[in-house]
């Protein structure tokens, strides 16, 4: 796998800018549009957003690849007053000497943070003097690759829907991608959004078995629970791309489910100073309102979401069991949860949406214990990970399948990037 040292192109742009975000410690959503009634008002290259004990920070970025101008950075400036975001961030590949020094002085002046993603400039150093965070840059590489196969999947559903008119599968993913990547991030309440993320997921629980099924012939039902073979074998081998993009959706439906669940235990800590009054969790199920009180018990719960992110898109959704500690020590370095909280944070998923036997599983004769139903290719950039790690000289002495399925999850996973 290899990533663009200065990229070029629009897509590369704003995936670079989303990466950079990412390994800054942000949870970042990438190409969001706002529509109202089937009419599209905005859409911006990332919204991000980071936690902290007692608050949120909201950020809005745009990346051009080309010229820019004035009415570039002031219609930045109307979308961050009307989202009601805290930070606006312009990222260019035009150099300093390109861009005049007035229209910097007046960007700057605004409030907008400008990044330039020219030869010889070093993006990590710009974004750690800018206060958006200290990236490193390993896991910036780690994002960029994350960021490439994320634009596989979304272009998986899109395609999967548009060959599929009569899908109802089709459709149920298409809108519940919709509600994750868009609608919900414009509602201002954290209680709102997890009313309408909450109520979606358990609506339609099994996105990928209804598919799958429906795929097989069978009437899509995504409350259907009868086993479907051609998901074990997607799960196992990566094959049925639509199904992995099914995966991916659910996967990032409970991810904004976690993030809206940190804001409103962050706004019942600040009321609960202030003395404004309870949070009026009264409508939201019995289930989320168990998780919201277990996570507000957790002494880091504001880094989960980020922790979760990462282990999901960068980790590849496994640990490896050899070293736990190692493992775990490395996702403390990366996500700001202490080493000894790992463990309990990764229980985020049993305590919100509960499932016999929890989520993660050890199928077969491995030392990778991995999320079920998982989207297939992620585990390769996970195993990526490890071999840039040197993790894989520690896999390859045991005596089992776990070096294996690396090799072949990697493998998977650059074929259909190179596709």
């Amino acid at each position: 796998m290899t990533v663009n040292e200065v990229p070029t192109t629009p897509s590369e742009v704003e995936n670079y800018l989303g990466a950079l975000l990412r390994a800054c410690g942000w949870c970042v959503e990438t190409r969001v549009i706002l529509r109202d009634e089937g009419t599209e008002i905005l859409e911006i290259d990332s919204r991000a957003v980071r936690f902290s004990p007692f608050s949120k920070e909201i950020a809005i970025a745009e990346a051009k690849s080309g010229k820019w101008g004035a009415p570039d950075v002031f219609k930045l400036l109307g979308w961050q007053t009307y989202l009601k975001a805290d930070l606006a961030i312009f990222a260019s590949t035009k150099t300093s000497a390109e861009v005049s020094d007035r229209l910097r002085h007046h960007a700057e002046k605004a409030g907008v943070v400008l990044i330039h993603f020219t030869e010889g400039s070093n993006p990590l150093d710009q974004a750690s003097l800018k206060g958006l965070g200290t990236p490193s840059k390993f896991e910036f590489n780690m994002w960029q690759y994350a960021a490439k196969l994320e634009l596989k999947y979304r272009k998986g559903v899109a395609d999967y829907s548009k060959t599929n008119h009569n899908s109802l599968g089709a459709l149920a993913i298409t809108e519940h991608n919709d509600l994750v990547s868009h609608h919900v991030l414009f509602l201002q309440d954290p209680v709102d959004q997890a009313f309408r993320l909450y109520e979606a997921h358990y609506q339609q629980p099994r996105l990928a078995l209804g598919l799958a099924r429906e795929m097989d012939g069978h009437v899509f039902d995504p409350l259907a629970t009868d086993p479907s073979p051609r998901l074990a074998s997607a799960m196992m081998s990566g094959s049925d791309l639509p199904l992995q993009c099914a995966m991916w959706v659910e996967y990032r439906s409970r991810l904004a489910i976690l993030r809206a669940a940190a804001e409103i235990v962050i706004a019942m800590r600040v009321n609960a100073i202030t003395k404004n009054g309870d949070v009026d969790l009264g409508f939201l199920a019995s289930g989320f309102k168990n998780g919201i009180e277990w996570l507000g018990q957790q002494p880091t719960f504001w880094n989960y979401p980020l922790l979760w992110e990462q282990f999901c898109w960068t980790w590849g959704g496994f640990l490896l069991m050899d070293d736990l500690k190692a493992e775990y020590d490395q996702l403390s370095i990366s996500s700001g949860v202490p080493a000894d909280e790992v463990p309990s944070a990764l229980t985020a998923f049993d305590q919100f949406f509960p499932i016999s036997n929890g989520w993660f599983v050890v199928p077969g004769p491995t030392n990778a214990k991995r999320l079920i139903l998982f989207p297939f290719h992620f585990h390769g950039i996970g195993a990526f990970r490890r071999f840039l790690r040197g993790r894989s000289k520690t896999v390859s002495a045991l005596g089992d399948h776990t070096l294996d399925d690396l090799i072949r999850w990697n493998n998977e996973t650059v074929a259909l990037l190179q596709d």
